[in-house]
This record gives structure tokens, C-alpha cells and sequence, in this order.
């Protein structure tokens, strides 16, 4: 009797530690995935004269309102810093101090830009490090709605604050207006394939290792088309079609990249 009520113990507590886990990828299977439906396009620019490597990821937004942009950012900081299944957050906060990565979080118009930069000898694990952020995130609500409440714009007529005027007015400016005023719930959104990929390396393993990462993330589901129409697209190149980076990705003239 004694071992049964044992084993039972056992199995309960298992079952418990289990739970938050299974919920984690419950919430994670019901998030919207944003994620482009073609291909990636792949911009190599020449290596930082400061020993740095880079990688932007782009995703574009398919409506960019305040409200839309400012909880898809919220979500992408809780999973570049919340924790995955193999590191917690403080796990990840000592790997970028040690190795000295840095992580920045930016939007334009309707872009969302995630920017990864590390010392080139390190770069390669900083991008095993960001596909394990993508593809196994696990954060909390609390950490969610900590991100949320920090980014979100303060309402001026509240603070009375000159800087919280200045700030609604560039939202205003940068977003297309709300049709309801709604408030995303956590877990809602996914990332996967971007639109767009600038990296700064110059290695070709490492370009190489930032074509698999690209890789592996999912795309959105798009309408099925003729096998014919892909084949006739690469056959006659129009799928190369030129592309033009986010403003902001480039700060100087560069003759060199490609």
C-alpha cells in the first residue's frame, strides 16, 4: 500500500511539472504566425569595421496600426529575453553579458526589425542561440504584460508630460488608425520565416548557418498554385526580383555590398 501511495505521489508530481510546459505549447500552437509566404530575401552587406558581426531579420506587418505594433513588439521582446526550453531568462541575460551580444527591437512604418550583433568568434553560437529563441520560446503572461506595459504609450492627458504628447503624435503619424481599440492576449503571436534578412559577416560559414536558420522557421500558408507557375518563375527569373531594405538598416554608403 505504502509503495503504491508512492508511485501515485510520484506520477502527480510529474503530471504538475509537466503542465506548464504542455500549456506553453498549447498557447504557442494557437498564436498567429507572422511569417512571409515566399522566400526570404537575403541582403550580404561588407563586415563592421569594429569586429562585429550582424543579422536584422524583417518582418512585414499587414496592418500596422498602434495597437498591432505595439503588442508585436511586446511579443518579440518576451521571446528574445524571456526564456526557451533549454536556457531561462537569466540563463540568457548572462550569455549576452558574457558574450558580449546585443539584442534591439525597432519598427518602421510597416516593418519590425529584430537586430542581433555579436564579436564575429562568437557570432555562430549567437545564431544557434537566436534560432532556439524563435523556434522553442517559452515565456510567462507576467513577463507578456511587463513588456506590453513598458513599450505602450502613456496617455498624455494622464501625465500631463510634453514627451507623452510628442509621443502620441508620432504614433499618430507612424500608424494607421485603430477600427476598435482591442488588446492582443498573450501567446497571440508566433515568428517564423521574415521577409527580409541583412547580414554582416563576411564569413561564408556563418552565411551559410544564417541560411539554414532561415530555413527551418515556418512560412504563412498561402493558396496553393500550378507547380508549372514556380518552375516557369525560376526558369525565367522573376523571382529575383530587386528589393529594397528597411530605412535605417544602412547608415553610411557602402559600394562594396551587394
Amino acid at each position: 500500500m505504502r509503495a503504491f501511495r508512492y508511485l501515485f505521489a510520484s506520477a502527480l508530481l510529474l503530471f504538475l511539472c509537466l503542465l506548464p510546459a504542455q500549456q506553453a505549447r498549447a498557447d504557442q500552437a494557437r498564436a498567429e504566425l507572422v511569417a512571409s509566404t515566399g522566400k526570404t530575401d537575403f541582403a550580404y552587406l561588407t563586415p563592421l569595421r569594429n569586429g562585429l558581426s550582424a543579422i536584422t531579420l524583417v518582418w512585414s506587418i499587414d496592418r500596422p496600426t498602434q495597437d498591432r505594433i505595439t503588442t508585436l513588439t511586446a511579443s518579440l521582446s518576451s521571446i528574445v529575453s524571456g526564456g526557451t526550453s533549454s536556457r531561462s531568462p537569466y540563463e540568457i541575460s548572462t550569455f549576452l553579458r558574457l558574450k558580449g551580444v546585443r539584442q534591439n527591437i525597432s519598427s518602421n512604418g510597416s516593418n519590425l526589425l529584430l537586430t542581433i550583433s555579436a564579436p564575429e568568434d562568437v557570432f555562430p553560437e549567437t545564431l544557434v542561440h537566436l534560432e532556439n529563441l524563435l523556434l522553442k520560446p517559452e515565456y510567462s503572461k507576467g513577463w507578456y504584460a511587463r513588456e506590453l506595459q513598458e513599450i505602450s504609450p502613456e496617455n498624455s492627458s494622464k501625465t500631463r508630460r510634453p514627451s507623452d504628447v510628442l509621443d502620441e503624435v508620432s504614433y499618430l503619424l507612424a500608424f494607421e488608425p485603430d477600427d476598435a481599440a482591442t488588446v492582443e492576449s498573450y501567446g497571440q503571436f508566433r515568428f517564423g520565416r521574415p521577409s527580409q534578412a541583412i547580414l554582416r559577416s563576411g564569413d561564408p560559414k556563418v552565411e551559410r548557418r544564417a541560411t539554414q536558420l532561415i530555413n527551418k522557421l515556418p512560412k504563412a500558408k498561402v493558396e496553393w498554385e500550378w507547380p508549372f507557375a514556380s518552375w516557369a518563375n525560376a526558369l525565367t527569373g522573376i523571382e529575383k526580383h530587386p528589393f529594397a531594405l528597411p530605412t535605417g538598416t544602412i547608415h553610411f554608403a557602402d559600394p562594396n555590398s551587394t
